[in-house]
């Protein structure tokens, strides 16, 4: 790796740096450094994709390295062993994008990685052996500053409805809930990136609304655990976010005035959309409240696919 620059021709441009690929044919790590660089060797504005590694760093091999890491796409990179996306990198890692790399062990996103880790986003990623244990970080011991890691993976690899306590150490607890709590989905044919999604959420939040959501996220959580199903429906209600976010959908207050006056315990946005959730107590109830929320995108001429279902105690599996 030469110092003191590897960088793309439009580092800051991600659109441009989702197109500039190195592609390792997952055969080998696709980045490898020797571990002598110093900090003023730089990676940046790539997609780092397709790395394989029997041991550690399927996309990005530090072997120690002081080099920086910036403005990257680190993605379906996959190890034997621990850290799929980057292992022992230990200059700083800023401003990347960290998704979809799976290890066998834990550590998925970065492994040994010891300097600062600033402004990324972390999601997706996979630790098979401990199911999602540390599937993010494994023995990273510098600063993490401003990310945002894990995402929806928790649920989706171990079922149920789960609650992320903390991440250092990732903390995770099933919550047990109701035996007939059903759930409604609906996908408009709408893209919403999530990037973009997360730029409409305030960076500070007021006392009065972390207080709010707080409540919130306590009486859902006792609502679930004794089967009370008027204390789920008072909770379902994201003030965090959700406010910032239902603008890029079309009526989103009408949508879910409509599913709470035919039966639903509550209707939110599923991350940052487009999908739209519905809570419901039965499989009936489900199906119908499914029925309401696509005839309103259908109003809209918007195209949308319906989804109901139990709760399921799996994750995800192969069928």
């Amino acid at each position: 790796m030469p110092e003191p620059y590897t960088t793309a021709t439009a580092p800051e441009d991600f659109a441009v740096v989702g197109e500039t690929i190195i592609d390792g044919g997952n055969t080998a790590p696709v980045v490898t450094f020797s571990g002598t660089e110093s900090a003023d060797c730089r990676l940046a504005g790539f997609t780092v994709r397709g790395g394989y590694n029997s041991q550690q760093g399927g996309g990005i091999a530090g072997n120690g390295t002081a080099a920086c890491i910036s403005n990257c796409i680190i993605e379906q990179n996959h190890s034997e062993r621990a850290g799929a996306g980057i292992h022992g990198c230990s200059g700083e890692i800023s401003n990347c994008l960290i998704r979809n790399n799976a290890t066998i062990t834990s550590g998925a996103a970065l492994t040994g990685c010891h300097g600062r880790i600033v402004n990324c986003l972390i999601t997706g990623n996979t630790a098979l052996g401990d199911g999602y244990s540390a599937a993010a970080f494994h023995n990273c011991d510098g600063l993490i500053l401003n990310c945002t890691i894990a995402d929806n993976i928790a649920p989706a690899l171990l079922g149920g409805i789960t609650l992320i306590r903390g991440y250092d150490p990732i903390d995770i607890k099933h919550i047990p809930y109701p035996a007939d709590l059903w759930c409604a989905v609906v996908h408009p044919q709408l893209e919403i990136k999530t990037m973009d999604s997360r730029k409409l959420i305030p960076t500070e939040v007021p006392l009065k609304t972390a207080l709010q959501q707080c409540g919130n996220l306590a009486g859902l959580v006792a609502g679930l655990t004794t089967n009370d199903y008027g204390l789920i429906s008072r909770s379902i209600t994201d003030v965090f976010a959700e406010p910032y976010r239902i603008q890029q959908l079309p009526d989103f207050e009408l949508l879910r005035k409509t599913t709470l006056e035919v039966g639903s315990l509550g209707t939110g946005l599923s991350g940052s959309g487009p999908s739209v959730f519905s809570l419901c107590r039965g499989e009936d109830m489900a199906t119908i409240v499914g029925g309401v929320m696509k005839k309103h995108f259908t109003s809209k001429e918007i195209e949308a696919n319906i989804y109901v279902s139990k709760i399921s105690e799996a994750g995800c599996r192969i069928l």
